[in-house]
């Protein structure tokens, strides 16, 4: 890589301390996916019966295997449309609502099947329950028999017949959210209750745009234009969470902690009681952050990992317990940037982070607070050698020694300083300016690579107790004594302290 890397991977078990390597996202970074300037407004998302990803767009429908999306439509046919919603029926065929009715796509043969009944066009919300399909569209709600093909209209009982969202609760019945209002369905009945929602001030209806079933909670989340409802069946009470008055719930998920994310037409909310609301929205200076505020569906798939479709494109949050990814401006406090070349934590718990842009040193303290210095050329308060840190070595004596382009240098715990060391052969031609590698051997000799300067071997304690200066290596090696280059750029000693060179 020769861009800076503004972004750091570091393995949570290893070396994030528990008070920065909290286990839920804080939804800051996103893998950003475009299917293309065309197709830019997300409307679904669906996993099939294998772990593949398929998506409704407002061109129609793609499939994203984890590293590139492809199309499943032909321009100018009936599967070019937009989709708004989907099921995987079973392990051959997916259901989609679009806005010319229903596709029925076969996704093992990656064909479409003409429907055998006369659908409805506009087909917002789809929910299978034994084996029907219903049908919620802005002009009413269905059902559809895909075995008998038979397709009924229901007229009776509902609040409204614009239907906007249907889910299937683990109760066995069907919510259903209208323009106007918020009904279920009681199959043991067969009839519909209306589920009374808290008057919004200055608004003449309910427009539920969104539902979500809660297990963990015991509710109903009900996501309307300007709030979000919170819905006990076991006792009929609705609950306003005024936290989002005045925004319109587009979407409702949960991701793997149990948090609700809430998708607006202001960005992302993530919610959970006892904890402060977080709001995240577009930021036009981070390349990955969320691609759009207008978030039209949130999908967890089955690895956790959250995907919000938007108004531009697809953002997705990996949920992933081993690898975060920490911004160095969350450790530093600073937008400067650092490619690393060398990470180390020290027996004193110590992280120091070394690249092309200096060497960072980092302690989380026990009250959660940061002790962190970043140490460059020509800083007054945390100077050193040379920008490009190549090696960081910790001795036998847990001292710690930096390999970088400017020779090498050793930390200083008392004063927090490097103490920086100039050591030349006896000839004073060759000299470690260019320092790839350190090792320290059973007798205290320090082992110095370097490009174009061969293997330097000193005397650590006679090292440390030098003035300043040149200091002359006790021994070098080189073309002359028997290196086949004098770039050496990586030693490995085995057990036996016998050194392989990497040239």
């Amino acid at each position: 890589m020769h861009r800076p890397v503004l972004f750091l991977f570091i393995l949570l078990q290893i070396w994030l301390p528990c008070s920065l390597a909290g286990q839920k996202s804080d939804y800051r970074l996103f893998d950003n996916i475009s299917l293309g300037t065309e197709a830019s407004v997300i409307s679904c998302f669906l996993q099939d019966t294998q772990g593949l990803i398929w998506i409704g767009s407002n061109k129609g429908l793609f499939s994203y295997d984890g590293y590139s999306s492809q199309p499943h439509f032909t321009f100018g046919e009936r599967s070019n449309t937009r989709i708004y919603c989907g099921e995987v029926v079973d392990s051959t065929y997916l259901y989609m609502g679009a806005d010319n009715g229903l596709l029925i796509y076969n996704y093992r043969t990656d064909t479409y099947q003409e429907p055998e009944a006369d659908f409805p066009t506009d087909i917002r919300t789809l929910a299978l329950r034994d084996g029907v399909l219903w049908l919620g569209t802005l002009n009413g709600l269905y059902t559809y028999s895909p075995e008998t093909r038979q397709l009924s209209a229901i007229t009776e009982g509902l609040p409204h017949q614009t239907i906007y969202s249907i889910i299937r609760a683990s109760d066995d019945n069907l919510y259903i959210g209208t323009y106007n209002g918020c009904c279920r369905y009681i199959p043991a009945t067969g009839r519909f209750e209306t589920i009374d929602l808290p008057v919004t001030r200055g608004r003449s209806n309910q427009f539920v745009n969104s539902l979500l079933e809660d297990t963990a909670r015991g509710c109903i989340w009900i996501g309307t234009e300007g709030c979000l409802f919170k819905y006990t069946p076991a006792d009929g009470h609705t609950q306003r969470i005024d936290a989002f008055h005045d925004n319109s719930v587009k979407s409702l998920a949960l991701d793997g902690n149990g948090q609700l994310l809430v998708g607006t037409d202001n960005g992302l909310y993530v919610y959970q009681e006892d904890e402060p609301l977080l709001h995240v929205v577009h930021d036009s200076r981070n390349l990955q952050s969320l691609s759009n505020n207008i978030i039209w569906t949130i999908f967890a798939d089955r690895e956790h990992n959250v995907w919000l479709g938007t108004d531009y494109g697809i953002s997705m949050s990996r949920h992933n317990s081993v690898l975060r990814h920490i911004p160095i401006s969350q450790i530093t406090g600073t937008g400067e940037g650092n490619q690393f070349y060398s990470m180390l934590r020290d027996t004193h718990g110590t992280y120091w982070f070394g690249g092309t842009n200096g060497l960072i040193r980092f302690t989380a303290l026990m009250d959660g607070e940061q002790d962190v210095a970043w140490y460059k050329m020509g800083d007054r308060k945390y100077p050193l050698s040379h920008n490009r840190v190549r090696h960081l070595y910790e001795d036998r004596e847990q001292q710690l020694w930096v390999a970088t382009d400017g020779s090498i240098s050793r930390y200083d715990p008392a004063k927090r300083q490097f103490i920086h060391y100039n050591i030349v052969d006896s000839t004073r031609r060759y000299n470690t300016n260019w320092t790839y590698s350190l090792f320290e051997d059973r007798d205290g000799q320090l082992w110095i690579a370097t490009c174009l300067g061969g293997i330097f071997v000193v005397d650590k304690e006679n090292l440390m107790r030098s003035s300043g200066g040149l200091y002359m290596a006790e021994k070098t090696y080189s073309i002359h004594n028997g290196l086949a280059g004098m770039f050496i750029n990586q030693m490995i000693p085995d057990r036996e302290e016998c050194m392989g060179i990497a040239l």
